[in-house]
């Protein structure tokens, strides 16, 4: 991945308002790779924001997220990465093909983020929880 550029990164503070700034940012990203996808990838950088927020601010408030949105254009692939400081967990029972229990109150956003995504991973390290995820594009002169 020779041509990796950072197009955005951007840092606010662990508060749900501000991840509505953080799908403000990603949707004008998007739009100008991928406009086709806009929504749906909205939709999932949204939950892993919102999940930072939650579940990734041992602190609330005095903590923050990260987030890089970031395009390789020979492999037309958009890659976005949702950093909190919070700690690890896993992936495993989160899954597309197992559903998430429709009547309870959230446990829906890692469901859809692997639904929406092509690639899924969590890294850890001491400054805490990143989630990195890929989408794959179809160029815009392809696109007829």
């Amino acid at each position: 991945m020779h041509d990796l550029q950072v197009i955005v990164e951007r840092r606010w503070q662990s508060h749900p308002c501000n991840v509505h700034e953080a799908r403000a940012a990603t949707r004008a990203f998007v739009d100008s790779y991928a406009a086709d996808l806009t929504d749906l990838i909205e939709l999932a950088i949204g939950e892993a924001c919102a999940n930072a927020v939650e579940h990734g601010s041992p602190q609330g408030e005095g903590n923050f997220f990260v987030l890089r949105c970031l395009v390789t254009v020979t492999s037309h692939q958009l890659i976005f990465e949702v950093q909190d400081q919070g700690t690890e967990f896993s992936l495993k029972e989160n899954t597309p093909e197992r559903m998430p229990d429709l009547t309870a109150e959230g446990g829906r956003g890692l469901f859809l983020i692997r639904s929406i995504m092509d690639n899924v991973a969590l890294e850890t390290s001491r400054d805490g929880l990143t989630v990195r995820m890929i989408k794959t594009f179809l160029p815009a002169d392809s696109q007829q």
